[in-house]
């Protein structure tokens, strides 16, 4: 059919007569079928959080209840054999939050996680405000045994919260060399490594300058800030690059 042709036939064409009865109708209809639809409801931020918890590995509960039971059991046994177990397993929490973040990129699931009813970003975050949070609970309850069986605060911090925190800041800085997609054996032999190097570096502390820390905590303080803001800056950097397969897949800019 040509267009003229076409032009003709739509001058031609008259449009439905809508009277008052039928935009009644009309309505009646559209109301009745509205009952039907199926609305997303919504979702408070602790139920987000709730639903989220229930997707991750059970395993990883199961690593982190150990290690703080582990360390409960040396803390009970004798105070001095804490600290270096807590070196050695400490970094490990951070390690398998790591694991649990990346598994979607690992297993190639990030495009799902991009269509659900939160964007990655969102779904990203999720998963480090938990893995964040149940952590920081573990490392604030070894801080609480280790100075409840006479070690001083500025020991706890040093060989509990600064590894921890280290220890995250290098994992997070490999997810980003490596996009995301590093090795489990490489994030774990990371953890090792790092332990093993705070545990020699710990170790040239002598007597007079643990002494000369508990008597000036704002070096410790300090210490311990300066940790936790390379931890964030990492995570922060992680969580701007976190979509970017998404942006450069879908974007049509």
């Amino acid at each position: 059919m040509k267009d003229s042709e076409i032009k003709i036939l739509l001058k031609e064409c008259r449009g439905p007569e809508i009277d008052r009865e039928c935009k009644e109708k009309s309505i009646r209809f559209v109301t009745g079928q509205m009952k039907d639809i199926r609305v997303l409801y919504h979702i408070s931020y602790w139920e987000r959080l709730k639903n989220m918890a229930g997707y991750l590995s059970p395993w990883v509960w199961a690593v982190q209840a150990a290690i703080l039971m582990l360390l409960g059991y040396f803390a009970v046994l004798d105070s001095q054999s804490m600290l270096p177990a807590a070196v050695a397993a400490v970094p490990l929490l951070g390690c398998i939050g790591c694991m649990e973040i990346q598994r979607g990129y690992m297993c190639g699931m990030w495009e799902m996680e991009k269509a659900c009813r939160y964007d990655l970003r969102q779904v990203v975050l999720l998963k480090l405000q938990i893995m964040g949070g149940v952590d920081m609970a573990v490392v604030v309850c070894l801080l609480a045994m280790a100075t409840g069986r006479g070690i001083t605060l500025s020991k706890a911090v040093f060989y509990i919260l600064l590894p921890y925190f280290i220890s995250c800041f290098i994992y997070f800085t490999i997810l980003c060399r490596t996009d995301r997609r590093a090795s489990d054996f490489v994030i774990v032999g990371a953890g090792i490594l790092m332990s093993a190097v705070m545990w020699v570096l710990l170790n040239c502390i002598d007597e007079v300058m643990w002494s000369y820390l508990d008597v000036r905590m704002e070096w410790t303080a300090l210490a311990a800030i300066a940790a936790a803001d390379l931890m964030l800056l990492s995570v922060r950097r992680f969580w701007k690059i976190c979509d970017k397969e998404s942006n450069k897949v879908w974007s049509y800019d």
